[in-house]
């Protein structure tokens, strides 16, 4: 099936590959029309679509044309769009039937009823006229005049919004695949474009704004949570244990229910705005428990990526909960297998729970040197003042000595590994990244690192249990006998 029109006005149609035509114009086309595209259905080959101008005519009309029989009838559909927003480009959508696209002069309109009714989509799109647009894979894309090439990312949400969704109080769409990105996403400068933000679409929508908080979880193909992500106060604590770490602006937009043109951006406070509202994972498991204010001189801080496969996202929205399942895909470029993404994952894995024992024994040496040091204060007037500070001194330093192989205390300005000891925490910052590094399995020699360093810790640990049973006990006795309340610490977390 071939479609032409010309610049006379005139369309034609043949069915045998173009050995014949059939003049197929519409009879309402006015003289002199100019046929600007033809858009063959791709759901169904007697429907085509045609876009006409006469505005050097002085007639600045849109000419949207569309047929169901082969040509053989035609009728207008320009119901929506301004008088004066003359014609340009019409598309259909290739997975949604009657989703149709438009580009006039002033701009895109969408239409969700094969053009009985068109609406803007301007968006934050300059108004300026629109030559061409095409649907690529889950995007609109655009070429205008004088303002550069524009993308629409993930119109999923397009395709499946109705009537039917709109009049609910909440709605979770279906997200398209998430493409996990062998390298990440340049951002924008000076006159360089700028590319979408990678990670998993989520796209939902409120008939109000909601009296409560809005909750997105994300969860893997079995169900158990990856990551919780709340409309709440930023600085609550989120499903790891760990405050939010939300950008101020983006919180305060949240709070403020301030109406955008630009979504949330990624790992941020999703939105209570009432409408459509979407937020972006970027595919990023939660980081390790890290100490406060160490600086990271070389090496990550992040979590491991998400594996391609199957994940779901449930969206709670007061007595409203909806999941959805949707799926990461490797990137095209790379031949990694599923296998290699999985012992990826599994060492980045251990390489963060080692962080985390790691930080979490610091701060307990740091919790028991601070009480060591306010019963040391408090005993000063005690008969056994002088048995308590030489006992609080020693015991100090011995948790000193743990503290000091796991962790370089001084490593809170920039660079400052060059004049200090590296020790266990940096080098494991340093794996981290090296591990994380890329598409790819992890070397022989990774796995080797990774060893070696979880023997040398695990010797620290091993010092450190024995301190708390040991020293740290008999400490508590004669704070006993002296009427202050012993040092306390919490019971250790099953090794997991």
């Amino acid at each position: 099936m071939l479609w032409t029109g010309s610049d006379d006005g005139l369309v034609h149609l043949s069915r045998d590959g173009g050995t014949t035509w059939t003049n197929v114009t519409p009879a309402a086309m006015p003289s002199f029309s100019r046929v600007t595209e033809i858009e063959p259905s791709p759901h169904d080959p007697a429907v085509a679509y045609v876009s006409a101008t006469r505005y050097q005519l002085d007639d600045f009309a849109p000419y949207f044309w569309k047929t169901t029989d082969f040509g053989k009838t035609w009728s207008l559909i320009t119901t929506g769009i301004p008088a004066t927003s003359y014609s340009r480009s019409l598309r259909e959508d290739p997975v949604r039937r009657g989703l149709l696209f438009a580009g006039t002069e002033t701009g895109v309109f969408v239409s969700f009823n094969d053009g009985a009714r068109w609406e803007p989509l301007q968006l934050n799109l300059p108004r300026v006229a629109v030559r061409d647009l095409r649907v690529h894979g889950n995007d609109v894309v655009i070429g205008t005049h004088g303002r550069s090439f524009w993308a629409l990312d993930d119109i999923s949400y397009l395709r499946q919004v109705a009537d039917s969704v709109t009049s609910k109080k909440a709605h979770l769409f279906v997200p398209a695949p998430a493409q996990r990105f062998a390298a990440g996403g340049g951002r924008r400068g000076g006159t360089v474009g700028e590319n979408p933000r990678v990670g998993a679409y989520f796209d939902y929508w409120l008939k109000d704004k909601p009296a409560g908080d809005v909750t997105l979880d994300v969860l893997d193909g079995a169900g158990a949570l990856i990551k919780r992500f709340s409309s709440a106060k930023p600085g609550k604590a989120d499903s790891t244990g760990h405050a939010a770490a939300d950008s101020a602006a983006a919180a305060a937009r949240a709070a403020q229910n301030i109406d955008s043109l630009s979504y949330v951006p990624i790992d941020s406070v999703p939105s209570t705005r009432a409408g459509m509202n979407r937020f972006i994972w970027d595919l990023q498991h939660p980081r390790p428990r890290l100490m406060e204010g160490a600086i990271v001189d070389d090496g990550t801080t992040s979590g491991p990526t998400a594996v391609p496969g199957a994940y779901r996202v449930r969206l709670i929205s007061g007595a409203d909960t909806m999941t959805r399942t949707f799926t990461v895909v490797p990137d095209p470029r790379v031949t990694t297998t599923v296998a290699d993404y999985q012992a990826q994952f599994a060492l980045a894995q251990l390489v963060g729970k080692q962080i985390t024992a790691l930080t979490e024994s610091v701060e307990r040496v740091q919790s028991v040197q601070a009480q060591v040091d306010d019963r040391k204060a408090k005993g000063g007037d005690l008969p056994q003042a002088d048995e308590i500070k030489k006992s609080a001194t020693a015991l100090r330093e011995k948790f000193e000595g743990v503290r000091a192989e796991l962790y370089e205390v001084y490593t809170k300005v920039d660079q400052a590994t060059l004049n200090y000891p590296i020790k266990l925490y940096q080098m494991w910052i340093t794996a981290n990244a090296q591990v994380l590094e890329g598409d790819s399995r992890p070397t022989d020699q990774h796995a080797a690192i990774v060893k070696d360093l979880s023997a040398t810790q695990q010797v620290q640990l091993d010092a450190l249990a024995r301190l708390e049973a040991n020293e740290l006990v008999a400490f508590n006795e004669l704070l006993r006998k002296a009427g202050l309340p012993a040092v306390y610490l919490p019971p250790r977390k099953p090794a997991m």
